[in-house]
């Protein structure tokens, strides 16, 4: 039996019995299709989960972040003074292999106000300067505060993108650039002025769909707008909402300006939220 009457007996047998070989074509092309798929899906989330990674500052740092008392260890209260300074500079003295160490004093539920208009960011955290290259944070225009702002405890502040769009408007619907350095902005009725602003960050995916809205053609739109949801230029993976999302303050200001409410007998609370 030759080749070419080895393919005509086939063919004749899939003739032959046209549902059963329909059933078996249909499930090579499922599971075939199944793997592929799947493996896209996993590359995908891969791929994800690198971006967020790198975003907040890779895999090589560890965060000790501050934790409410066990409800069995509350009478111990008055004893857990939770990480503060004196840990930082111990650790700096003792931990050779730390590379670089950042405090961090956040403020809950801060509100920033301008002009009638407020926004509540993610992050609104009183930090060291070097929380830009901890964080992996871009100044896009401005400065980062340095060391002598945060001895002074100036009432500087660097902020992302998110808070410029809801101040001062997005450059989508003002069809500029907006660049808020030197403006200032009120929180708890405490003045900040903006020194600095981050980059606007975005996944891959997102950036593409955004190049890919912008380059349409303008078209008249006679029905309701559609909403992508999470697509639109805030939005994207919830990394990069939380870093457009984000205030830096010098961490003195934060201390003695914002947590003395928090502290006993007036003096500020000493406690970092994060270290």
């Amino acid at each position: 039996m030759n080749l070419w009457n080895a393919i005509t007996i086939g063919f004749k047998e899939i003739w032959a019995h046209k549902f059963r070989s329909l059933l078996t074509m249909l499930g090579i092309i499922l599971g075939v299709s199944s793997l592929v798929a799947m493996s896209a899906l996993v590359k995908g989330m891969e791929n994800g989960m690198r971006e967020a990674l790198i975003a907040i500052g890779g895999l090589e740092k560890v965060r000790i972040e501050e934790q409410d008392i066990p409800p069995n260890q509350l009478h111990l209260a008055d004893q857990a003074v939770g990480n503060t300074m004196n840990d930082v500079y111990a650790l700096r003295a003792s931990a050779p292999l730390v590379t670089m160490i950042t405090p961090e004093m956040r403020l809950p539920r801060a509100t920033f106000t301008r002009a009638g208009k407020s926004f509540m960011p993610y992050n609104f955290i009183g930090t060291w300067p070097n929380a830009l290259a901890m964080n992996q944070h871009v100044i896009e225009y401005g400065r980062m505060f340095n060391e002598v702002d945060d001895e002074n405890a100036r009432n500087v502040c660097v902020i992302g993108t998110a808070l410029r769009d809801e101040l001062f408007g997005s450059p989508e619907k003002e069809g500029r650039e907006i660049i808020p350095i030197g403006e200032k902005i009120s929180i708890n009725g405490e003045p900040l002025t903006i020194i600095g602003m981050f980059q606007h960050y975005e996944g891959e995916q997102e950036r593409k769909w955004r190049l890919m809205e912008k380059d349409k053609p303008a078209q008249d739109q006679t029905g309701p707008a559609r909403s992508r949801g999470w697509g639109s230029r805030r939005g994207g993976s919830f990394v990069f909402r939380l870093k457009n999302a984000t205030v830096y303050i010098p961490l003195n200001t934060m201390w003695i300006k914002f947590r003395s409410a928090a502290g006993t007998n007036s003096i500020p609370d000493p406690r970092l939220s994060g270290l």
